[in-house]
């Protein structure tokens, strides 16, 4: 809980004076790890709306 906190307190001011606002999805899950979705290249899991995300948002 602290890190979200610390990450949170520590992106704000970027957030506040951005020029243009970019919406930010945080994914948080228990036992998942970056490889387990699709759009990394998983083969046993399926994440079709985790892809479709990944391959339009920003990187």
């Amino acid at each position: 809980m602290h890190r979200i906190f610390a990450v949170a307190i520590t992106l704000l001011p970027a957030a506040l004076f951005a020029a243009e606002k970019p919406n930010v999805i945080f994914f948080i899950a228990d036992d998942v790890s970056w490889n387990d979705y699709g759009c990394y290249g998983s083969q046993t899991a399926r994440t079709p709306n985790i892809d479709a995300l990944a391959a339009h948002g920003r990187r």
